[in-house]
């Protein structure tokens, strides 16, 4: 069975625009855009991060760390999103997530009524010695190449099995 999101119960998705080592989401993008589901992705500004709606021919820009963001577009609040896709550079099998340092997805995320973050990555950055602090945002379920792994059971309701 392939598990995916059943785009009848949600609205917005919070993706990311790839650099050379994530997942590439666009193929995903472009069909969650053919569905009508609302996508946005990440813009940061100092140390906030907020999401920005995007459409197929958004002008995007290079940020201070090199990473495209959309240069202008309507700004889409925490609690208008039901799903995230967060990259990773690891988890763990508990949930943990592991990004690239900036703490930007935990701190939009801390203390909020939050979306279902689904981490994006690949098996080989599975890694049970990934310790999460205390400010760290868990993982509600993480997809790679092989499988998904569902570590709190209420994001099954944003997916589906063909």
């Amino acid at each position: 069975m392939l598990r995916r999101l059943d785009v009848d119960k949600i609205n917005c998705v919070a993706g990311y625009l790839s650099d050379e080592c994530e997942v590439d989401l666009s193929g995903i993008v472009e069909r969650l855009h053919e569905d009508g589901v609302t996508v946005a992705v990440p813009r940061v500004h100092a140390q906030d991060m907020q999401f920005v709606q995007v459409g197929p021919s958004q002008e995007l820009v290079k940020n201070t760390w090199g990473i495209l963001e959309p240069a202008v577009g309507q700004v889409v609040g925490i609690g208008e999103i039901d799903v995230v896709f967060a990259p990773l550079v690891g988890f763990s099998s508990k949930g943990a997530r592991l990004g690239r340092g900036g703490g930007f997805y935990d701190r939009a995320f801390q203390g909020v009524d939050r979306p279902f973050l689904i981490g994006v990555g690949y098996e080989f950055q599975l890694d049970d010695d990934i310790q999460p602090n205390s400010t760290d945002v868990p993982l509600d379920a993480v997809v790679t190449e092989n499988t998904w792994r569902v570590f709190d059971t209420s994001v099954e309701a944003v997916l589906r099995e063909d």
